[in-house]
């Protein structure tokens, strides 16, 4: 990852420097003819002489980039990915072709999913989202919609994004102040640790233990929402995310904890496909009142 830093001044954020790069590789499709939204990134792909097709057979990741013997590169993606999970992959694996040294560190990469909490993979997905979600048009339509999860709703659909994707887009460019947060149905770490050794104990056979939560996975702040919810707190039990895990969206104004403080939100929420195990997860794009903001 350091070699996107070549050059650079010490005290630049490596994720500005891979957005610009990013921005600069829209622009040059831009001057080419490439449009939207929605912005299709294969074709982006082939301007940029990178071969894109779908897998021949089953896939641990979403999509993948490697390195071909004629010092070409080719992105291969899930044939059984959703569309818009797809986009943002194949966005993802361009990501990686911004670095100096990308082909060398692509032959030398995994064929595995990749680690989400790597940095070199946080900064493609930094990049992916300046691809899919070029800043100039997504900050124009923002501007037309309220902040809820109809304009999510409404973004998605318009980008060919997730509304995961699209979600954490509006928290990173509005002016207002929001945050993007996922939640899924989870007990606390403690509380699955205590269940296993008690099932263990009892020879695998369970015991009631307690309700499941919608606890944080991430939070992704606006610039001045000012707040922090810590992964894995629980959000209040009566709150309308709740309503939402099953389809749908919902919308309430709440009082949310950080465990430090309490704040009032406008919350706007709406489900989500589960997690690899089956849990159930919700998406809330929460903003602070104007007052406040």
């Amino acid at each position: 990852m350091h070699a996107i830093m070549d050059g650079v001044p010490a005290d630049r954020d490596p994720r500005d420097v891979v957005c610009d790069l990013a921005q600069e590789m829209v622009a040059r499709a831009r001057a080419l003819g490439w449009s939207g939204p929605p912005f299709d990134p294969v074709q982006l792909a082939n301007i940029e002489s990178i071969r894109v097709r779908p897998s021949d057979g089953p896939m641990e990741s979403d999509a993948l980039i490697r390195a071909l013997a004629d010092g070409s590169l080719e992105i291969v993606w899930n044939q059984d990915t959703p569309s818009t999970r797809r986009n943002f992959s194949v966005c993802h694996e361009l990501g990686h072709t911004l670095f100096p040294d990308a082909y060398e560190v692509v032959r030398h990469r995994s064929a595995r999913r990749h680690n989400p909490d790597d940095e070199l993979e946080r900064l493609c997905d930094a990049a992916a989202a300046e691809i899919l979600m070029p800043r100039e048009e997504f900050v124009r339509d923002l501007t037309d919609l309220d902040l809820d999860a109809a304009a999510i709703s409404t973004i998605a659909r318009r980008y060919a994004a997730s509304p995961e994707a699209t979600a954490r887009r509006i928290a990173t460019l509005s002016e207002r102040s929001c945050a993007a947060v996922l939640l899924t149905l989870r007990l606390k770490l403690t509380e699955e640790r205590r269940g296993k050794q008690r099932t263990l104990a009892l020879g695998g056979r369970g015991m009631v233990g307690p309700d499941p939560k919608l606890r944080v996975d991430y939070t992704i702040p606006s610039i001045s929402f000012g707040l922090h919810f810590p992964e894995h707190k629980s959000i209040p039990d009566d709150s309308c995310v709740y309503e939402a895990l099953h389809g749908g969206s919902t919308s309430a104004v709440e009082t949310w904890s950080t465990g430090k403080t309490e704040v009032r939100l406008a919350v706007h929420a709406l489900s989500i496909p589960a997690d690899a195990e089956g849990r159930l997860r919700a998406l809330a794009l929460v903003v602070r009142p104007r007052a406040h903001g």
